[in-house]
């Protein structure tokens, strides 16, 4: 059977049943068809997303979405099928782990935006700075537009329940981050003396989900060049920048030390949370996790999946911004195949101009879904909530609400990555061109592929070589 008539079929066979949609009649209105990774069904979705069609066709008039809301575990999955189908999706989300950034040159994927910014998104180029737009180029092109325009970038942040404070020394971890460029043995002596004594006391659960910080330790003073099935990064020095392969990094091995030791004491079980379930009553509430953010303003964001909750205390594990974090951890894009292209960025550009939108689809409806404290800090109303969505998965438009009171941080002098990084552009730009020759070309369904270990060497020294010539320039 033909590769695409099979991937058609197989399309259909999964995504048939990938609710809720709005309802589509046979008029003159433009359905943009919108996908995204949401949590479970609610009972309260689909009046959401009304809604929010409401907000949209009052600023656009005649365009409508048809959003489409997917499992996380199946997203993209599904959305890769989609488009190797060809079938219509005007706007999606994703992120560099899971994205083919490098398959096929982005333009066999991606529908390049300058024209569509200039003709039918005015507003969001007057909210992304000129800083931040210079930095989503690829090869001098857009191609994307980050969920986030926190222009100094990210902080990685280990996450421990208020309730079990006590269990750690946290200003000696504190100490330890201020005196350290990357995750050393120091880190998790006293990370693993928090887990033994709660251990000891019998205050973890039955098992431990310790994959966040498996894939955020290692990260820590690094910068992220690529992250597909193989890492590289790079730490800057006074003299320029030294390219590494992360996952075989002291860091990585240190890492995967720590994970190992743990598992082997059995508290390591797929999709089963680390808990404290005496002190704290809720399923999820980790007592060990990560998580990426950044500040404003008003207080703390998280940019991961895992929300934010002021029972809990931050504990910042590098005193520098991940300046890489914030251009390809969350982004927002028009696929190649997108048939309603400039309706679709005229929605993105909704989000922009009216910040109700985004509030709406991100915690629901006010005073029923969700209030808001004095503080600027959300507050959700109901226990067993009737509405969910993932934060940081919709255009960004500096919404003036928190998530986290400052007094729940570990304060920390942050710094920002140096002006150096400017020159360090064209590594993030042209990486395609460096890797491409290295990589099989991508399957109709864009499957990840492995680097040959053979290779690795020869791609590091090309990138070390780039950096070299970039800094010297």
């Amino acid at each position: 059977m033909n590769i695409r008539l099979f991937c058609v079929i197989l399309l259909f066979s999964l995504l048939c049943g990938c609710t809720p949609k709005t309802k589509i009649t046979a008029d003159e209105t433009v359905y943009v068809k919108w996908i995204m990774p949401g949590k479970g069904k609610f009972s309260d979705l689909q009046s959401v997303l009304n809604s929010a069609n409401q907000l949209i066709s009052s600023e656009t008039k005649k365009i409508q979405v048809d959003f489409t809301i997917i499992n996380k575990y199946e997203y993209f999955d599904k959305l890769n099928l989609y488009i190797s189908a060809g079938q219509q999706v005007d706007i999606a989300w994703g992120n560099d782990e899971e994205l083919p950034y490098i398959y096929k040159m982005n333009e066999n994927y991606f529908k390049i935006l300058d024209e569509l910014l200039a003709s039918d998104g005015t507003d969001v180029k007057k909210s992304l700075s000129s800083e931040l737009t210079e930095k989503v180029k690829t090869s001098n092109r857009i191609y994307y537009l980050p969920t986030i325009t926190a222009s100094d970038g990210m902080i990685p942040f280990l996450k421990i329940p208020k309730a079990l404070s006590g269990y750690m020394d946290i200003n000696l971890l504190a100490q330890t981050v201020s005196e350290s460029d990357a995750i050393t043995e120091k880190h998790f002596s006293v990370i693993n003396s928090y887990l033994n004594k709660l251990s000891a006391e019998n205050e973890l659960g039955n098992g431990a989900d310790l994959h966040t910080l498996y894939n955020l330790f290692p990260l820590v003073g690094y910068e992220t060049i690529l992250s597909t099935s193989n890492l590289f990064g790079y730490k800057m020095t006074d003299s320029g920048y030294n390219i590494v392969n992360i996952q075989a990094s002291r860091e990585y091995a240190l890492t995967q030390q720590f994970f190992k030791q743990w598992e082997n004491a059995g508290y390591v079980r797929e999709d089963i949370g680390l808990m404290n379930k005496k002190k704290l009553n809720a399923p999820n509430n980790y007592i060990l996790s990560g998580v990426w953010g950044f500040f404003d303003d008003y207080g703390l964001h998280s940019i991961a999946d895992d929300e934010f909750n002021n029972d809990f205390i931050y504990i910042p594990l590098d005193n520098k911004y991940h300046t890489s974090r914030l251009i390809t951890d969350s982004v927002i894009f028009i696929p190649k195949n997108s048939k309603n292209s400039s309706e679709a960025m005229k929605v993105i550009n909704v989000f922009y101009k009216n910040p109700k939108l985004y509030n709406l689809l991100t915690y629901g409806e006010e005073e029923k879904h969700y209030s808001v404290a004095e503080n600027k800090l959300i507050r959700y109303i109901q226990k067993s909530p009737t509405y969910s969505m993932y934060p940081n998965i919709l255009p960004n438009t500096r919404s003036e609400f928190a998530d986290i009171n400052y007094d729940n941080v570990v304060p920390m002098n942050y710094t920002r990555t140096q002006n150096k990084l400017e020159n360090f552009k064209p590594i993030f730009s042209d990486i395609n061109k460096v890797l491409y020759k290295y990589i099989i070309s991508a399957s109709d369904n864009f499957e990840p592929t492995v680097i040959k270990n053979a290779d690795m060497q020869n791609i590091l020294n090309e990138l070390q070589s780039q950096a070299d010539y970039f800094i010297k320039k």
